[in-house]
């Protein structure tokens, strides 16, 4: 201690000796109100301390006695101006301690926020006018809750104080449907009970309930999305729906037609299909028919005894058809030569029924012949005593072209003779086309022999014509007479054999000859032979075979007349028959050697049974036929296709004493038609269908 040392105040000592109370640090004669006696309230002003003089304006208690001087109202608190915290001095009741009511504009705490926010979260309660254009607080108990307020959805409260339901987060005006609402998705403002539903986005927006890939509601899905409603537009239409049929629409999505209701994959007839029974799959067009058991399978409205649909039952139906898995036999079938087959039931496997035409009280006759016109077929012959009237001269028979006949013949036409005896044998020939029948004969008369070509016109105004051409030779005898026709031109032979051989020619169509007009005559002599044959196809060329082995070509002149040699081939031919169809030809004959051939072109043979007497031939441009007779007067049909195999059969009309003469022909409709006489008269006809 001395003086001007640094004093410790407050320690009991008096360090720089002044003299003075070390608990007076501010000197002011009043130790510090810490002190044991002291009464000082701020010791580190010397201008307070008990007694001194209290200035209000500072709001200093500068004498100590425990109170400022700043408090006008007296409530024990300095205004907010003299840095007290009253903020209403003029007013003892407002002071930071008093009691604050609120909403009446009164800051009674002086708290400083608005009288109208009494939780304090800076928002005024509702129903007071709080700022302009400020939110105001919904619940002004809760400071938590004000507009802006972060949301919690579903605890009943409004904390933001949106005025909305508390159940509706999304905002769409429906609640949620787990706290009593009809909102299915409170998340998506989009979906609520009425919103367009967006189908097939997986989202039910209507909150419809149903799943949102079944657009009609009728419990099922729709296929394009892994459902099996085939029609997602129409509730009648699902896998679950009674179908009807034959309405276009497939009500149960079975995916067939809905004209097919045994679902056998054919349509029903009554809609204009082919499945006869539209209630049994196993009957359908594909089905596999059951014969003989009433029912028809396969849907070919044929008879279930008819398996070949030949028009007749089988015998284990109790029918009379005898092998009905072949349509070409049965009772009323006409018998295929040579196929070894009973094709007409009748228990013989290999003959065809002749069918007879009439018993000529004669028995001196030549022909039949064939031919076909507008009338049918015809069957032409000539006798010397026509229907017993002792005069001599041609009949024709007139026949349907249709096969089989049944016996029904039309003895339509006749000619008498003015001669006095026809020429019989293979003297004669016959052709027809349109209304026109015209015949070719020879007639002896005591001066001469007549080549006599006979015109008949069924027509209107038809009637007959003869013409005779004269040799001025009595002892001409023709051995061979032949026509052929090639649709237009008739042409014919006459051959002769003896010392001088005459070979005479024809040519013109029907009508000329009818007409007796235009058409031509000439002859040769000389050249004549045992058999001839004539043809038109080629430029008129004839065909003759002549007694020194050579055959001969000729072609005939239709201006001049004249018959010229066109070719020779060193080849004896007994027999020769032109065969024509259309433009095709055919050229039938048996050869010295007993061999029977065709050739078109390309040739095929087979050797005849017996020695030779007639032969005739037919062609339909691919099948050859021919019948011939032998010297034992047997009669046998010979068919094949040129350059194949030919086959033979033997047919029989059952007459005693066998066959006169026959002629064949293939008709335009395809049927293969034989005739023969026998020597007692009698006519009849066979018909195959080819």
């Amino acid at each position: 201690m001395l003086p001007g040392a640094a004093e410790t105040w407050y320690d009991g000592v008096d360090q720089d000796c002044s003299g003075g109370s070390d608990y007076d640090a501010d000197g002011d004669g009043y130790d510090a109100d810490f002190a044991p006696g002291g009464a000082d309230c701020d010791d580190g002003d010397p201008s307070i301390y008990p007694g001194a003089p209290d200035s209000p304006a500072d709001a200093i208690d500068s004498d100590c006695d425990g109170v400022a001087t700043v408090d006008a109202d007296g409530d024990g608190y300095s205004p907010i101006e003299a840095g007290g915290a009253d903020c209403d001095d003029a007013d003892p009741a407002i002071n930071p301690e008093a009691a604050e009511t609120w909403y009446d504009g009164v800051d009674q705490d002086c708290g400083g926020g608005s009288d109208y926010d009494a939780d304090g979260d800076g928002y005024d309660a509702e129903g007071y006018e709080g700022s302009a254009g400020e939110d105001l607080d919904c619940d002004d108990t809760d400071p938590a809750t004000f507009p802006g307020a972060a949301e919690t959805w579903y605890d009943g409260v409004d904390q933001d104080c949106d005025r909305r339901s508390d159940y509706d987060a999304d905002g769409d005006g429906y609640d949620d449907d787990r706290f009593g609402g009809d909102d299915c998705d409170d998340s998506s403002p989009s979906t609520f009970p009425g919103a367009p539903d967006t189908w097939y986005d997986g989202v039910d927006q209507d909150c419809g309930g149903g799943s949102d890939y079944d657009a009609d509601g009728d419990g099922y899905d729709y296929e394009a999305f892994g459902g099996d409603d085939c029609e997602d537009t129409d509730p009648s239409i699902n896998p679950g729906a009674a179908e009807t049929w034959y309405d276009g629409v497939d009500q149960d999505c079975g995916g067939g037609s809905d004209y097919d209701a045994d679902g056998d994959s054919f349509i029903a007839q009554s809609a204009g299909g082919d499945d006869c029974d539209d209630d049994d799959a196993g009957v359908n067009p594909a089905a596999s028919e059951i014969w003989y058991d009433g029912v028809d399978q396969d849907c070919a409205r044929d008879d279930d005894d008819d398996a070949d649909g030949d028009g007749y039952a089988a015998t284990v139906a109790g029918g009379e058809d005898c092998d009905d898995g072949d349509s070409g036999t049965h009772p009323g079938a006409v018998e295929t030569l040579g196929d070894g087959d009973d094709s007409d039931c009748d228990g013989d496997g290999d003959t065809a029924d002749f069918v007879g035409l009439l018993t000529y009280s004669s028995t001196d006759l030549s022909g039949p012949r064939l031919s076909e016109n507008d009338d049918g077929v015809v069957v032409g012959s000539i006798s010397e005593d026509v229907f017993g009237y002792g005069a001599p001269g041609s009949i024709w028979h007139f026949l349907d072209p249709a096969a089989p006949w049944e016996g029904a013949v039309d003895v339509d036409g006749w000619y008498y003779s003015t001669g006095t005896t026809p020429g019989f044998g293979r003297a004669y020939d016959m052709v027809a086309d349109g209304s026109y029948v015209i015949e070719f004969l020879r007639e002896a008369y005591s001066l001469s022999t007549e080549i006599r070509v006979i015109a008949t016109d069924r027509g209107p105004g038809g009637g007959t014509v003869a013409t005779g051409l004269y040799t001025s030779d009595t002892d001409i005898v023709f051995s061979d007479i032949h026509a052929s026709f090639d649709g237009s031109t008739i042409g014919v032979i006459y051959c002769e054999q003896r010392g001088t051989d005459w070979l005479v020619y024809l040519e013109g169509s029907a009508a000329q000859l009818y007409s007796d007009a235009g058409w031509t005559y000439s002859y040769r002599t000389g050249d004549g032979g045992d058999a001839c044959a004539s043809r038109v196809s080629r430029s008129d060329v004839l065909v003759s075979s002549s007694a020194d082995s050579t055959l001969t070509e000729y072609k005939h002149n239709s201006l001049t007349g004249a018959l010229t040699i066109s070719s020779t081939s060193p080849t004896t031919r007994l027999a020769l028959d032109y065969a024509l169809d259309g433009s095709s030809e055919l050229l039938a004959s048996v050869t010295s050697g007993g061999s029977l051939s065709f050739d078109d072109g390309s040739s095929s043979s087979r050797p005849i049974t017996g020695t030779l007497e007639t032969l005739r031939a037919a062609y339909d441009g691919g099948t050859a036929y021919a019948i011939y007779i032998n010297t034992s007067s047997d009669l046998y049909l010979v068919w094949g296709r040129p350059g194949a195999t030919l086959s033979e059969v033997p047919i029989d009309p059952g007459w005693t004493g066998g066959v006169a003469d026959a002629d064949i022909l293939v008709t335009s409709a395809g049927i293969l038609v034989v005739a023969a006489r026998g020597p007692a008269g009698d006519y009849a006809v066979m018909s195959l269908a080819l």
